[in-house]
């Protein structure tokens, strides 16, 4: 097969293991919830189909194994259990092996499914044991009695199916599809060889051959479906009379007319069945209700033609050619602030006009192109609970992962480099912030522990919190151990919030081992450096004896943003829009520098402001009238002074060279219309170093 069509194979197993990992972790939660167990179960008949198809064979019989345990669970034989969950996530995890063709010498594959298999004929036998008697029950009829009614869905019924001529050029595999009947209850397979031509004719594309199965208790249209979803084929069910309509059988009567005791005898020659076919009329006022029982499962072939629109609702796109369009976008926008500019200086009616229809549809197609890369949250949550899931067994601590906003959306790239962090806070938060059970029941906290994450739109950002109601953290031992380690110096004045910070700092940890889990203060490190890469920031809010919440905001995209236009000392600077609360005029009498510090009185409450010109080092002399722009990062709020606001506009963000990486109040760079460059001001490292003056308003404000 082409390597187009492996790579779409592979893709399409990676969504399918996601589904069926976040299906197995949901049915934890909601283990009596059949649509989970029917999703479970396609998504291992997918899986198989597909690795049958493209010639995984050890794949195929892996998961047949897996599939056949849950479909005792399907069929409400099995019960979902913590231990079958556990299992059904190990097996899941051995499938990426099977596809790359990796050896398991040590036999856990085997030990996986022996297991499964142990378990679900367990727990089949005990649910199979009841019905028992009632396969006897017919040996004690009275030939006198009247046999029930026949039930539609266990009479007997024939398929015959060809392939069609391109199947197996499409990689079909009779023998999997036989296997796949013959574990639905197919006997007396029948090959039909009519079509097969002379060996000159042949084509090694083409199945001539054709097949026809009996199934003694039938089957339903539903399951042939699935049989044939990766094999198209041309199929016809010929169901038995009897399916076609009850009617009453005496079999007392029917020993005494033949003289003989063939009542019993269910697979008698077609003749004496005959006699009973003809006396069908007379006992017909008796069940007329009966013949609309058939009418349900004649119902199915009506929901085809939905099954099959449904695939024209969406369509695989590679991440590269979305990347590809997303830049094309950003240089459109350039040159759409470009030709806006020409036409501000041209003055020319008409191409002012073009170029506010340009700028239009520019940022229409920028919308559109932005929301295409948008990825749910849910994305993440499946690989946080298995953490939680591992974690809670590991360290013996009962814990309830709740989860809200798992809807929320974020640009992929931050979705992708967004694992990471969040499996280094929910690890902090279970093996140092969740006490044992026995210290939860001393303290009176209920003896399950709860972590809770969410995400939630604030603007243009994206808040995302992990709460947990573990022991929270100690101001006192964080900041003894960032003094014992050189971190802070012992005279440093610092609030509850800057010590909470210093848990970010490399190397600081206040584990007094070093585990597998953490101890060696490196985790936490990581979630700065990359949340700051995002263009996000961090806030830690804790109560000791209570809990730690972590927040992190993050920005909706990093690709394209609304920016305000500043400057400062005829040099131009961006401000991402979304920071940005509100602009006034700075008051004469606060054109000087305040040794005191800085501070506005905006409707009655302080707050600090800061000179980007004493920031920057400018030399130049400051316009005698100077305008405030408020932003905020958090729960910080600051003013801005600057020389002159110029205006906004689309801004493409670019990534500054590694020499730059040490202005950290700068987080990239755009191209104006122009053609000049402007760095784009980092809102939050700005705030970082002006937090003295932030945490002074704060009090001042209280």
């Amino acid at each position: 097969m082409s390597d187009e069509m492996v790579e779409i194979f592979h893709e399409e197993l990676r969504e399918l293991l996601e589904s069926l990992e976040r299906g197995l972790i949901d049915l934890q939660v909601s283990p009596d919830d059949e649509g989970l167990v029917n999703q479970v179960f396609r998504d291992l008949h997918t899986i198989k189909g597909s690795g049958a198809m493209f010639g995984f064979v050890d794949l195929a019989a892996f998961i047949h194994d897996f599939e056949t345990a849950f479909d005792k669970v399907r069929s409400g034989q099995v019960k979902v259990t913590n231990e079958l969950i556990k299992l059904g996530l190990a097996a899941r995890d051995e499938i990426p092996g099977l596809v790359e063709g990796t050896d398991d010498p040590d036999g856990v594959r085997e030990e996986i499914l022996a297991a499964l298999t142990a378990m679900t004929a367990d727990a089949g036998d005990a649910g199979d044991a009841p019905p028992a008697p009632a396969a006897e029950e017919p040996l004690d009829l009275d030939f006198g009695e009247p046999l029930p009614e026949p039930e539609p869905e266990t009479a007997g019924a024939t398929l015959r199916f060809t392939l069609t001529d391109d199947a197996l050029g499409l990689g079909a595999i009779p023998s999997v599809v036989l296997g796949e009947l013959r574990d639905l209850g197919g006997t007396d397979l029948k090959a039909d060889i009519s079509r097969v031509p002379g060996l000159s004719d042949l084509d090694i594309d083409v199945c001539y051959v054709g097949w026809s199965m009996y199934f003694p208790d039938g089957i339903s249209r539903e399951d042939i479906d699935e049989v044939f979803m990766f094999a198209e084929a041309d199929w016809s069910l010929e169901e038995d009379a009897p399916a076609e309509g009850g009617f009453d059988l005496d079999l007392g009567e029917l020993a005494a007319e033949n003289g003989e005791e063939q009542g019993v005898g269910f697979f008698a020659p077609e003749e004496p069945a005959e006699e009973p076919v003809a006396e069908a009329p007379k006992a017909a006022p008796a069940p007329a209700p009966a013949p609309a029982a058939p009418k349900p499962p004649a119902k199915a072939p009506a929901a085809k033609p939905d099954a099959s629109a449904e695939p024209a609702a969406s369509v695989r796109v590679p991440a590269a050619r979305l990347d590809t369009l997303m830049d094309s976008v950003g240089e459109l926008v350039t040159v759409e602030a470009r030709l806006t500019e020409l036409a501000r200086q041209s003055r020319d009616a008409a191409i002012i006009a073009t170029a506010e229809e340009v700028a239009r549809l520019a940022a229409r197609l920028r919308d559109a192109t932005m929301t295409m890369r948008m990825v749910p949250m849910r994305t993440l949550v499946a690989r946080c609970r298995r953490l939680i899931m591992g974690l809670s067994d590991d360290l013996n601590k009962p814990v309830e992962f709740e989860v809200h906003g798992e809807e929320t959306e974020l640009d992929k790239t931050v979705i992708e480099k967004l694992a990471d962090p969040l499996v280094h806070i929910l690890r902090n938060a279970i093996d140092h912030g969740m006490e044992t059970q026995e210290q939860r029941e001393t303290t009176g906290k209920p003896m399950i522990g709860k972590v809770e994450l969410s995400a939630v739109h604030a603007g243009g950002e994206v808040l995302i919190r992990v709460k947990d109601d573990g022991r929270g953290m100690n101001p006192d031992v964080i900041r003894h151990k960032a003094i014992e380690r050189g971190l802070i110096n012992s005279d440093m004045v610092l609030t509850d919030s800057q010590i909470f910070m210093l848990i970010f700092e490399p190397g600081f940890s206040t584990a007094e081992t070093v585990t597998e889990l953490s101890g060696r203060g490196v985790g936490m490190d990581v979630v700065r450096r990359t949340i700051e890469g995002l263009r996000g920031n961090i806030e830690v809010a804790s109560k000791l004896g209570e809990g730690t919440t972590v927040t992190l905001r993050l920005p909706l995209t990093l690709a394209i943003i609304d920016g305000l236009l500043i400057e400062v000392d005829d040099e131009r600077y961006t401000l991402p829009m979304s920071a940005v609360k509100e602009i006034f005029e700075l008051p004469p009498e606060k054109t000087l520098a305040s040794r005191t510090g800085d501070y506005l009185d905006i409707r009655g409450h302080f707050v600090p402001f800061i000179r980007l010109r004493t920031i920057f080092e400018c030399t130049g002399d400051a316009p005698t009238e100077q305008n405030v722009v408020v932003v905020e990062a958090g729960e910080s709020r600051i003013g801005i002074v600057v020389d002159h606001i110029i205006g906004t506009n689309q801004t493409v963000i670019k990534q500054v060279s590694k020499l730059q990486h040490s202005a950290r109040s700068i987080s990239g760079a755009t191209i104006l219309g122009d053609g000049t460059v402007s760095l784009i001001i980092d809102v939050p490292q700005l705030l970082a170093q002006a937090g003295p003056l932030v945490d002074s308003s704060k009090e001042a404000a209280a």
